[in-house]
């Protein structure tokens, strides 16, 4: 399964990452920030596409997706589990579990990287 096979079709995921896919914006603060209201987030098709999304996103997906698809699903997952309300939900906590572990593993790596490069660059 690829990123786009697994992610959800919810209008408001697709705006954030349109949103974050802007090469240009305007200067106005209203440009700088996600729209959205928080309330948005506990909307019953918003909370369902999530949990779809949340059983099919992988860690393989997520490592093969790009830092903007990262910042779509880490966002999402965040506004979800908080303003959506859906601390207790199991299936949220768990994939909020599993993207920490994620991120740090890519923290470790990058890193690692940025350490080898640097003893690279000394020899």
């Amino acid at each position: 399964m690829t990123w786009d096979e697994g992610s959800p079709d919810i209008p408001l995921i697709d705006s954030i990452s349109k949103q974050a896919r802007l090469k240009a914006r305007s200067f106005e603060h209203i440009h700088l920030c996600v729209r959205e209201t928080d309330s948005s987030w506990s909307l019953p098709h918003v909370v369902k596409g999530m949990e779809v999304w949340c059983r099919n996103i992988t860690e393989e997906i997520f490592y093969g997706s790009s830092v903007i698809e990262q910042f779509v699903w880490v966002y999402s997952l965040h506004m979800v589990h908080g303003f959506g309300g859906l601390k207790a939900a199991d299936w949220c906590e768990a994939a909020v579990t599993e993207t920490v572990l994620w991120l740090r593993t890519l923290r470790y790596v990058s890193s690692l990287f940025r350490a080898l490069s640097i003893l690279i660059l000394r020899i």
